[in-house]
């Protein structure tokens, strides 16, 4: 089923799968994937992101990869 970003990103949280309409954000439940790059995790029940973005510690990767870390941010437990 497609869904908005942010209905990806909030499904991510909860552990289910999801994925926007252009196939471009995306998550099996645990790992939350940005084009083909995978900008989230699941530990121990905790959500992982990695902040690709011109701020983040990994670095700027495209505007659509940070505003996927942007609607997932508000869901993970612990920004990397």
């Amino acid at each position: 089923m497609t869904m908005r970003n942010d209905q990806v990103a909030f499904r991510w949280s909860e552990g289910k799968a999801a994925t926007n309409h252009e196939g471009t954000f995306w998550t099996d439940g645990k790992k939350l994937y940005s084009y083909k790059l995978q900008i989230g995790d699941t530990a121990d029940e905790l959500k992982i992101l990695r902040l690709y973005t011109a701020n983040g510690r990994h670095g700027f990767k495209s505007q659509t990869t940070s505003q996927h870390v942007g609607k997932a941010k508000v869901y993970a437990d612990i920004l990397d």
